[in-house]
């Protein structure tokens, strides 16, 4: 036996010897174990569901047309919406729109609508202008009596300034102050909210609201809002209350109904001094 004792020297032994599972651990921890984890994350999904939801969002909004349109929410903007103030523009009608009386005798007579508007110069001093229809005030053209009948029940004398018979346009003028409507200082579009005024079959302050269909190449506004005998005359305004045009006429037969409205280029033949032959810019 030897002199010298044995001595067991133990060596450092490595980490994965002592965890053996550690490498294999290791290894797993990679791209795969990650996304397990996160399919199995409901705050992944929360997120994943959002980004989704933007991302769907952003690409209708990008879509040209009413839809994009609808983005918009301020009527100030956007033709296409409700408008912001409904009774503001109701009272304001009320204020401005008249029953207009032709009345040749006491059991003959037509009756239409006329507004308040303003035009300076076009009028004497003084005296509210007020657009119509020809056909309403035709009859008294030469003879007759033009009347305006308020709300209120107040009826005024009117005087005819100036009419435009191929156009159906009609232009008076009384001696009294009223509230005026403003004129749209842009076109109408396929789809843009609208709403007639009027004496509709003689009830006064009658409302319909609908959306515009086209314009025609005459200068005819096709809406869907409801226009009936009484309302010629009358004002079609957008969700502002600025009007776009003057109430004409229904076109009715078995397989169509056009509700017409005279636009506003229709004034710049006779009515109104325009700087070309249109009231507004199209280009």
């Amino acid at each position: 036996m030897s002199n010298f004792e044995s001595f067991d020297f133990d060596e450092p032994t490595p980490e994965s010897a002592q965890n053996p599972g550690s490498e294999n651990e290791k290894k797993a921890n990679g791209p795969m174990q990650a996304i397990a984890a996160a399919w199995g994350n409901a705050n992944f999904w929360r997120v994943a569901t959002l980004a989704t939801i933007v991302a769907v969002a952003f690409l209708f909004s990008s879509i040209r047309g009413p839809l994009e349109q609808y983005r918009v929410s301020d009527p100030v903007v956007n033709g296409y919406v409700e408008p912001r103030d409904f009774e503001g523009i109701v009272t304001r009608l009320e204020e401005s729109v008249v029953t207009l009386f032709c009345t040749l005798s006491d059991n003959q007579f037509t009756q239409g609508t006329a507004f308040a508007v303003d035009l300076q110069g076009y009028t004497e001093q003084g005296k509210t202008a007020l657009f119509s229809n020809h056909h309403v005030i035709e009859d008294c053209i030469d003879q007759g009596v033009l009347t305006i009948q308020n709300l209120d029940g107040k009826i005024f004398d009117v005087t005819l300034e100036n009419y435009d018979a191929e156009n159906d346009l009609a232009l008076l003028s009384a001696d009294i102050q009223m509230t005026y409507l403003d004129l749209a200082d842009y076109p109408p579009s396929p789809g843009f909210w609208v709403m007639s005024y009027g004496s509709a079959d003689g009830v006064e302050g009658s409302i319909s609201i609908g959306t515009v269909l086209n314009v025609t190449t005459d200068n005819d506004i096709l809406v869907t809002a409801a226009l009936s005998t009484g309302n010629s005359g009358g004002p079609l305004i957008d969700n502002e209350g600025n009007v776009f045009g003057v109430s004409t006429a229904v076109s009715t037969t078995e397989l169509r109904q056009y509700n017409i409205v005279g636009s506003l280029d229709r004034m710049c033949a006779v009515i109104l001094e325009c700087d070309g032959k249109d009231y507004w810019d199209w280009s």
